[in-house]
């Protein structure tokens, strides 16, 4: 099973931005083998948005999408 840190530790590098005009936040993860992986996050109102919680749950998208990409990794790694 792939976990939060298998994602992690294979980083060297997050960013995130938040949209001008928007409630949208977007993260960006690089990892070691020049791979990127994008999440974004977006609030219903634009009086809820907070920059904190849109990073946290643009990163947790960010993470989810990355997935595919280590269990192929992992599966190449093993010669699958």
């Amino acid at each position: 099973m792939i976990k939060r840190d298998d994602v992690m530790d294979r980083l060297v590098h997050t960013d995130f931005w938040h949209v001008k005009g928007t409630c949208t936040t977007v993260c960006c993860l690089i990892f070691r083998s020049g791979f990127t992986e994008l999440g974004w996050s977006q609030c219903a109102d634009p009086k809820d948005f907070d920059a904190e919680k849109g990073e946290k749950f643009a990163l947790a998208d960010a993470i989810d999408r990355s997935l595919k990409y280590i269990a192929w990794e992992k599966a190449h790694q093993r010669g699958n």
